[in-house]
């Protein structure tokens, strides 16, 4: 037995009625909150979250590079120059530590026809140590992020 076309439409049409209720409620001017983005906005004590932190880098690298560079911002934190033999260093760092994690730029220059790996610990007091590291050859410029969980 089949229904007839205008019940079929009659239950469409109550359907689509039922289900346009709560769409009417979730995009209503009035409960869509607004942000006012003209004032300047301040960061509370809980938003800022940058700290100092102290402790030790280790740079290891697969063949001897021609220089090292490595930076937070602006801040050269590391630095060798020509004539490289070695392949590890290890340095006291002072750097800073935003929501748990810290960028580095290491530049490195390797000898034409090499294909470098370089690796960075980071080791900072009373924290767990990372690490990370990029392939690269001629002119490498890498990007190398460390992360820590928040604590409190």
């Amino acid at each position: 037995m089949k229904g007839s076309r205008l019940m079929e439409c009659i239950s469409v049409l109550i359907f689509a009625l039922l289900m346009s209720v709560p769409l009417l409620k979730l995009t209503n001017p009035a409960n869509i909150k607004r942000i006012d983005y003209s004032e300047d906005h301040e960061l509370g004590e809980d938003e800022q979250h940058s700290e100092h932190w102290e402790g030790f880098m280790d740079i290891r690298c697969s063949h001897p590079p021609g220089s090292i560079q490595v930076h937070q911002g602006k801040e050269l934190l590391f630095s060798v120059e020509d004539n490289v033999e070695e392949k590890v260093w290890d340095t006291e760092l002072a750097f800073d530590v935003e929501h748990g994690s810290a960028e580095f730029v290491v530049k490195v220059k390797w000898p034409a026809g090499v294909q470098g790996y370089l690796e960075l610990f980071v080791e900072p007091d009373g924290q767990l140590s990372r690490k990370a590291g990029a392939w690269g050859s001629i002119s490498q410029v890498s990007i190398l992020e460390f992360e820590w969980p928040h604590q409190h």
